[in-house]
């Protein structure tokens, strides 16, 4: 955070950053972000302050109920929810070391918790599982509040 403002020239006075992870890596990164005023958690808290911009990165993939992260995600009414480096497929969710997601269910999701797919990216970075029932990609999906 401390190059993005010092080279964007940024005013993050009003900016909040909290990290939820893996107790493991709260440990490893915990000193360097608060020292820079961030928060680190192990379980996604209740409230934040507002506005809020979440960004799921690859994680989904790796949870076992993704549907139960995102319904702790979005009562948190984050303008904007970022799903990056994400794989998923046009067949149904295949679940073995990690999740490739179908897409549409994964929009599917999202639309039912109120928010609506704003882009997509696709990083053309063609992902080879042992049994995979097609072709799967890395995606970057940005959704916003249906609200705004």
């Amino acid at each position: 955070m401390a190059n993005i403002q010092r080279f964007a020239r940024l005013d993050c006075s009003n900016v909040h950053y909290v990290l939820v992870e893996t107790p493991a890596m709260c440990r490893t990164v915990r000193d360097e972000i608060e020292a820079r005023g961030g928060r680190v958690v192990e379980e996604i808290p209740d409230a934040v302050p507002s506005p809020l911009i979440v960004n799921a990165g690859s994680s989904l993939q790796y949870v076992s109920d993704y549907r139960a992260v995102l319904s702790r995600l979005t009562p948190l009414t984050p303008q904007i929810l970022i799903v990056s480096q994400t794989p998923g497929q046009r067949s149904p969710h295949l679940c073995a070391a990690t999740r490739v997601f179908n897409r549409q269910e994964l929009v599917a999701d999202l639309r039912s918790l109120g928010y609506r797919l704003a882009f997509t990216v696709d990083h053309d970075l063609p992902l080879t599982h042992g049994k995979a029932p097609g072709p799967s990609v890395v995606a970057s999906l940005v959704f916003t509040s249906a609200a705004s």
